[in-house]
């Protein structure tokens, strides 16, 4: 018998001008490759993998709008915290 995989999800709203847009992707694929969980991101409802820049553009997600950041698996818990801080604080990296 094995253990489900630990699963954690939170929301966070677009603040900046711009949108989701290519840097901030591009923060968030670095960060999804220094962990070995899975993390999805997008609309809820719609979510992507956040290795995957392209697919992440391809949201379109503007300023304003709800992002629901999902991580499942090892490490999965730092993953999303790490993700949402970002996010919180306008990405300053």
């Amino acid at each position: 018998m094995s253990c489900p995989t630990p699963e954690f999800c939170t929301t966070v709203v677009i603040e900046n001008d711009e949108g989701f847009h290519l840097r901030p992707i591009s923060i968030v694929a670095k960060i999804a490759y220094r962990y070995p969980c899975e993390i999805l991101i997008g609309r809820p409802g719609h979510l992507v993998n956040a290795r995957q820049s392209l697919e992440m553009m391809g949201l379109g997600i503007e300023s304003g709008e709800t992002v629901e950041i999902l991580t499942r698996g090892d490490q999965a818990e730092q993953a999303l915290n790490e993700v949402r801080e970002q996010f919180l604080n306008r990405f300053p990296n």
